[in-house]
């Protein structure tokens, strides 16, 4: 039997209700009621499947992946949905009829004309297709023709979802130590997205390891509660260090990997906040030897050199984005007077840009000034070049 076909409105209206039903179900769910969705599945999904799953939207996924779910399917959600919330069962069914008719439609089989019929309907299409374009293009071989170019479908693009109440989440972590020029990043970093975008800043200002791992316990906790969770839409953490390649140094000279930072923040932490995304921004140097200044022409001021982290891990967790000043094993560069030269971009792109572009086209943006303009590079002609790993699978816009 040949695949049923499945037009492109119905998968539209498929994915809608999926990420729809991803939104409903975070916020309703515990840690005890996943559980008991995962057992539910047991007859359905391996159990390395199981395993992997940490929050509902893997879990879905999942069933996506092996076939029980798809559009026009929708048998799996409601068992899994109904010992949550019955009301979204009637959501379900109501959408998934239409889902199905739509497919049903363009699965029905044509119905083939009498040659006679059929000549008239393609002398009809053709005087339609005449009066719709009037003018004749000219071939060089033969007769006038006439082209109609069709229209390309195009599908919606998708961001993260943003109600009108929610909003954005900010912890910024700012080590001065030997630092010139930091209070500069911190002050445009909380101002743009405190004052601009209305965003809840917390700040944690030279902690000790001890008091920055206090910090990061608490603030997971505090915001891993599901109604506190909902007030929010995303959450960036700003980080501003001296760092070696085991990581970032704190206030007593100790040593924090970015792997433990960004640890406290994935989904099976902060499961409250699956499905959004979740921002890291890192500007670290080594701090181990002498802050060295390099002689630049008379229109530029002092600039330092600043060394990022050397290990990155890769994001493994869906809906993440870290962003480095600059490539492992490469300078950053701080000037006193303004600040980071990554912060500096960053901030300045981003005021300029956030109303029309999402997060990922505004870095984008930074990575061309900082590669390609003049004013950002060293009297030797040094550069810098931020990097980027992401798997967030939606758009992020800022607009609040």
């Amino acid at each position: 039997m040949a695949a049923r076909k499945i037009p492109s409105k119905a998968k539209d209206l498929h994915n809608q209700l999926v990420a729809e039903l991803h939104d409903h179900i975070n916020a309703k769910v515990d840690e005890h009621d996943f559980e008991k969705l995962k057992h539910r599945l047991k007859l359905k999904l391996t159990p390395m499947d199981l395993k992997t799953c940490n929050n509902i939207i893997e879990l879905t996924d999942k069933l996506q992946k092996r076939g029980h779910v798809q559009p026009g399917k929708y048998e799996e959600f409601v068992k899994l949905i109904e010992c949550i919330d019955k009301n979204w069962v009637d959501i379900i069914t109501e959408k998934g009829e239409k889902i199905s008719e739509i497919i049903d439609k363009a699965n029905e089989p044509q119905v083939s004309l009498p040659v006679e019929e059929s000549e008239k309907s393609s002398e009809s299409k053709k005087r339609k297709l005449e009066e719709e374009n009037p003018d004749p293009i000219q071939c060089k071989d033969g007769p006038s023709t006439f082209q109609k170019t069709p229209s390309p479908k195009r599908k919606q693009k998708s961001f993260y979802r943003k109600t009108g109440k929610q909003k954005g989440l900010a912890l910024i972590l700012n080590f001065r130590k030997g630092r010139n020029g930091t209070e500069r990043d911190f002050e445009n970093i909380n101002d743009f997205f405190q004052n601009t975008l209305n965003f809840e800043c917390h700040v944690e200002t030279d902690p000790s390891k001890k008091e920055l791992e206090d910090f990061l316990q608490e603030t997971a906790g505090l915001f891993n509660n599901k109604r506190k969770a909902e007030e929010y839409y995303c959450l960036l953490v700003f980080i501003m260090s001296h760092g070696n390649k085991e990581g970032i140094l704190t206030d007593d000279d100790k040593t924090i990997s970015l792997d433990d930072i960004v640890s406290y923040f994935k989904n099976d932490k902060l499961k409250y906040f699956a499905g959004k995304p979740k921002c890291f921004f890192v500007q670290a140097c080594r701090g181990n030897t002498p802050q060295s200044t390099v002689d630049v022409s008379d229109d530029k001021t002092e600039v330092m050199l600043d060394e990022v982290v050397g290990h990155i891990s890769i994001p493994t967790d869906a809906d993440l984005l870290l962003t480095y000043a600059t490539t492992p094993g490469y300078y950053a560069y701080r000037r006193p007077a303004i600040g980071s030269w990554f912060f500096h971009n960053l901030i300045d792109v981003l005021k300029r840009n956030y109303q029309d572009e999402h997060l990922e086209e505004m870095l984008i943006d930074v990575k061309e000034i900082l590669a390609h303009d003049a004013e950002w590079q060293t009297n030797e002609g040094y550069k810098q070049m931020p990097c980027t790993w992401s798997t967030l699978t939606k758009r992020f816009s800022l607009v609040p």
